[in-house]
């Protein structure tokens, strides 16, 4: 077992995937001394962060879900995306009771069907051919001249400008497009009720509402001459009905994080509202395919030793220390703490604050670690990640440089005060900036390893693993037994 230290912090830089001789990578150029010189002294242990690994499809990348999942429980969880793929290809949603009953309320109601989701082929949030397997069940019941899709579009997981592609083949499938709208807006998960509340105009036609669009595909067009990308497309209203009281709504996207904001504003309103899956105990749905809560995880194994534990991060990756690290739960153990780090409201992206909240989180940390209150600690910070999503190369090197900064006082502080620190990333991102075509700005993550170092310690870990063996390697340096759930090894 671990020897007598007993206090270990986590740290998740969320999206630094390990690339150093990649192309296009604002990583590589950054003055980033610490890390640099870290790679130079203790070369890291390169651990797989994506594909069947992380309960995904194999060569899927990784995403920040799925990777402090898999960190938090220490084994391969089956995703919904794999579930949902291989129930399509099964014969398709006929057998989800759950959208049968959509669509048999709506029958005897004679109301319409709205369908909300990203539509793109992204796969980190949702898929355009969930909402096609959507449409088909609408047509075997009959209710497809009934059902309404609200598209999302996308820009972040996919190239910036595939909006006009994807949403024609949803037409092709028979979809009667009621309303388009970017992400930015209808996925916006930093708590700005201004982004949601403009949706929600948009979708029901309430006070607010934007007016009609004749056609879709010249309003696409004219903001992408305007250099406004897939991401951030403005809500667009076509010519088809709102989402009136009483009509059902379906939310095709799997991940929960993304659309909650808005499944939360739509529920408040008393609309039957079907998730894909269940985004928040809190809301009121139906479920389509429900999370289990996953036992014998970190957090439960820190807890059942007696030891204290604080999940920090800011609120772009909240829900990721908390609810995802500890298996589909919002439940704390005891002893286990949770802060929240309030995210920058006053930038309409964050390539124009690559700072973020970093600074505070790192102050955070070392204020916990001076304190000694907790012996297990684990935070996110989100920068290289959040950043490399908006495709800016120089802000990610600059995003870069700051964790560069705070991961050096955060190691002082924890070596000052006699805590392991164990660094890590949950899936590649800001190493690799440029399409294929070199030009092309990337938002999107990637397949590549993500490194991990520990400090404070006289021993060398095994050089490489997947994260899978974050959890068993972190309980013991705790002095503590890995469940037995856990698949992953001490590294």
């Amino acid at each position: 077992m671990g020897d007598t230290k007993r206090r270990l912090l986590l740290l998740v830089l969320d999206g630094l995937g390990w690339a150093p001789e990649g192309e296009h990578n604002p990583l590589s150029e950054a003055d980033i001394p610490f890390i640099s010189r870290l790679a130079e002294d203790v070369p890291p242990t390169l651990l797989e962060a994506s594909g069947s690994v992380v309960g995904l499809p194999p060569g899927q990348v990784g995403n920040s879900e799925v990777g402090h999942l898999t960190i938090g429980t220490g084994r391969t969880i089956p995703q919904a995306s794999v579930k949902i793929r291989d129930t399509i290809t099964g014969g398709g949603f006929r057998g989800c009771s759950a959208l049968a009953d959509v669509f048999a309320r709506s029958r005897a109601g004679g109301t319409p069907v709205h369908v909300i989701g990203i539509a793109s082929e992204g796969g980190a949030h949702g898929h355009i051919d969930h909402i096609g397997a959507v449409l088909d069940l609408a047509e075997e019941y009959g209710w497809s001249d009934r059902t309404y899709v609200h598209a999302v579009s996308d820009g972040r997981d996919v190239p910036a400008r595939t909006a006009l592609h994807d949403l024609a083949q949803l037409e092709k499938r028979g979809a009667r497009l009621a309303t388009v709208v970017g992400r930015k807006l209808a996925m916006d998960r930093s708590g700005r009720a201004d982004r949601t509340e403009s949706v929600v105009a948009a979708l029901t036609g309430a006070d607010g509402a934007p007016g009609t669009t004749g056609d879709w595909r010249a309003a696409v067009q004219e903001h992408y001459a305007a250099g406004v990308t897939d991401e951030h497309l403005p809500p667009l209203v076509l010519d088809a009905p709102r989402i009136a009281p009483g009509d059902e709504i379906v939310m095709t996207n799997f991940r929960p994080d993304g659309l909650r904001q808005l499944a939360t504003a739509l529920a408040a309103t008393g609309r039957p509202l079907t998730t894909m899956t269940r985004y928040s105990d809190d809301i009121p749905a139906s479920v389509v395919f429900d999370q289990e809560h996953v036992d014998g995880t970190l957090a439960q194994a820190v807890a059942a030793a007696g030891l204290a534990q604080v999940h920090i991060a800011e609120r772009e990756k909240y829900g990721h220390v908390t609810y995802l690290l500890n298996g589909y739960t919002q439940q704390r153990q005891a002893g286990e703490r949770h802060v929240m780090v309030a995210s920058r409201t006053d930038v309409p992206s964050f390539d124009l604050a690559p700072e973020m909240s970093a600074r505070e989180i790192t102050e955070r940390l070392i204020g916990e670690l001076r304190s000694g209150e907790a012996q297990f600690l684990v935070a996110n910070i989100a920068n290289i990640d959040t950043v490399g999503h908006t495709g800016n190369y120089d802000a990610v090197r600059q995003a870069a440089e700051v964790v560069d900064a705070c991961l050096r006082d955060i190691a002082a502080a924890a070596a000052e005060h006699g805590a392991y620190l164990l660094v890590t990333a949950d899936h590649g991102n800001g190493e690799s900036m440029r399409e294929a075509d070199g030009v092309t700005p990337s938002t999107r993550h990637t397949t590549s390893p993500v490194p991990l170092w520990l400090l404070g310690a006289d021993r060398a870990l095994a050089p490489s693993g997947d994260l899978r063996d974050i959890a068993p390697t972190c309980l013991h340096l705790l002095g503590i037994e890995p469940p037995a759930a856990m698949s992953g090894r001490v590294l």
